[in-house]
């Protein structure tokens, strides 16, 4: 049996019907006006649950629990009172970070590197921009996809991600410039627009294609100034495959703390844009996690249309760092996300306008150096690198969770590591399921650790350290651990038809009161079965109001059958142990 909502319109009343000549449970209408949000879950994406709140369904994510949706707006508090649900976010728009040649590349040592052979061959780059013109003379784009609506192609309509893709990788011919990885493999990811704007949704969409089809290198020529969950989410699983995120710091300076997301998230090469001198521009932005710079003022490159410009602005020096990362992975493709991080990090020129500082928010480590980096690719010794996931785990006093702990070789690492854990609050207790964790020779190891919480431990949020150790290597992985309340009380229902008998073409008006600890419930989220007296049954779904009320409306058919039906209520609202209701009705001639 299939159930239906009631709308505004008569017309899609009387469609109901037509579809469904059987009984129809429908509940009372809310208004049509939808926000765009993204949904994390604690477990599985919910997707039923999304539609039992009006919503409609954009994005199911593979490699993070969450859905893009458009919802009404008086649906996202319940949204996130239930208890299926971790967060409900907006799914604000991000924008590309350009204003504004060659000389970017000869400065960082490009040439030099290609001399002893190296053009970045086959490395795939996934630029997630604007598109990149796919008839452009200059550059092959191997492949990619499109998450804008309304456009069926990753062609550039706006222009930016062409250029981006020309300093990573316009081809060494005699036409035009030549980029960084002149045989990088460029894959065109459309996530901005005409207009140089994208929403969150989209790029989550763009990072998980690229987990998918095995990039290696990312380049985010865009950012925001608001944080996001679900995107910080994604770049951590892309780090977590492997894949080297490199994000344009933003063009916000030179006030201090003021780079954009997702260049902030650690998991994010953040880079600054620097001109012909080495000096660190005014707008480029400035912060903590500022990690190298780079050329971004005054760069020529590829454009749409198979023409040239010249644009400068974090997004131009972005590209540089990424065709350096090709560069690296080319000569070394054992090479880890920390390894990039690390070696760009050691091989970084430290310019004038450092002040002999090792570090500065503007400048973070120094100006990218290519030829020194590649140069570093090849004598990296064994290591390995440690993750937790989830890496955030709530758990309720007396209950437990666990954590997946991965040893991931570097370089051909293949020794034990033996795991700790610190940081415990008072009552909480912890145990590996293997330890000390060898991985393989270029492959990964796991162990389950295991985190147990009395109930007398205070509730709160905590920061936890796993640690592994191999002898004079040592590497952490924190974990954030949120101590809550068991859930003490539960919902009352209260259900309630407005007739005890009904005939055959009528409506029986169920009405659900639904309260906690005395006190309306509002915002709970109602399960309605009817059962009929042939065991056939229909379900539908709601949110209490103000008052703790839903009203549903059950349609009798003219060949309903005769005798009692039950109806069966089920209430959910975060924070208290769900909650049943019980009552019949009956059906006469």
């Amino acid at each position: 049996m299939r159930s239906f909502r009631i709308k505004l319109t008569c017309l899609i009343v009387i469609l109901l019907f037509l579809l469904v000549p059987v009984s129809v449970l429908t509940v009372s209408a809310q208004s049509a006006d939808r926000v765009p949000v993204v949904i994390g879950f604690r477990e599985a994406p919910d997707d039923a649950l999304v539609r039992s709140h009006g919503g409609e369904i954009k994005y199911v994510y593979r490699y993070i629990a969450a859905i893009a949706a458009s919802v009404p707006s008086q649906a996202i508090d319940a949204l996130q009172k239930n208890p299926k649900v971790v967060y409900v976010e907006y799914d604000f728009e991000v924008y590309v970070t350009a204003q504004t040649v060659p000389w970017g590349v000869a400065k960082i040592g490009s040439p030099d590197v290609w001399a002893v052979g190296n053009k970045g061959t086959n490395v795939k780059v996934a630029i997630l921009d604007t598109g990149i013109d796919i008839t452009h003379p200059d550059l092959k784009v191997v492949g990619g996809a499109t998450y804008v609506f309304g456009t069926t192609t990753y062609n550039d309509d706006h222009g930016h991600g062409t250029h981006v893709a020309g300093i990573v990788g316009a081809l060494y011919n005699t036409v035009g410039v030549v980029g960084v990885a002149p045989e990088a493999a460029l894959y065109a990811v459309k996530v901005l627009d005409k207009n140089g704007r994208g929403y969150i949704s989209s790029i989550n969409m763009g990072i998980e294609w690229s987990i998918s089809n095995r990039m290696q290198v990312i380049s985010m020529s865009f950012g925001s100034t608001s944080d996001s969950i679900s995107l910080h989410q994604e770049c951590d699983e892309a780090y977590n495959f492997g894949i080297v995120l490199v994000a344009a710091a933003g063009n916000n300076g030179p006030g201090a703390e003021t780079m954009t997301y997702p260049a902030k998230y650690s998991s994010v090469i953040a880079v600054g844009a620097t001109d012909s001198n080495d000096i660190v521009s005014d707008w480029s932005s400035r912060g903590q996690e500022m990690w190298v710079t780079a050329p971004g003022v005054s760069i020529y490159s590829t454009y749409k249309g198979g023409t040239y410009v010249t644009m400068s602005g974090t997004s131009m020096a972005c590209p540089h760092v990424t065709g350096t990362t090709a560069l690296i992975l080319a000569k070394n493709p054992t090479v880890s996300p920390d390894d990039v991080k690390s070696i760009l990090q050691k091989t970084a020129v430290k310019t004038g306008g450092m002040n002999g500082w090792y570090w500065t928010s503007a400048y973070g480590f120094g100006r990218v150096d290519a030829y020194a980096a590649v140069s570093a690719a090849q004598t990296l010794p064994p290591d390995f690198s440690l993750s937790a996931s989830p890496s955030s785990l709530e758990i309720q006093q007396g209950g437990y969770g666990t954590s997946t702990i991965t040893v991931t070789s570097q370089n051909g690492f293949s020794s034990a590591v033996t795991l700790s854990f610190s940081g415990n609050p008072t009552g909480v207790t912890d145990s590996f399921s293997t330890n000390p964790v060898t991985p393989p020779s270029g492959g990964s190891a796991t162990s389950a650790l295991t985190i147990n919480v009395d109930s007398s431990t205070s509730t709160g949020t905590y920061t936890l350290t796993v640690t592994g150790v191999s002898g004079s290597l040592t590497h952490s992985a924190t974990l954030t651990l949120t101590v809550t309340s068991p859930p003490t009380t539960a919902l009352s229902v209260k259900v309630t038809t407005d007739n005890p008998t009904y005939t055959r073409k009528s409506f029986a008006v169920i009405t659900v009161t639904v309260t906690a600890n005395s006190n309306p419930a509002s915002g709970a989220s109602v399960t309605i079965t009817v059962i009929d007296p042939k065991g056939r049954t229909m379900e539908d779904f709601g949110t209490t109001d103000a008052d703790g009320r839903v009203t549903f409306r059950y349609r009798i058919v003219p060949n309903a059958p005769l005798g009692t039906y039950s109806v069966i209520i089920q209430a959910f609202a975060a924070g208290f142990n769900p909650g049943t209701g019980l009552t019949t009705f009956i059906v006469v001639k």
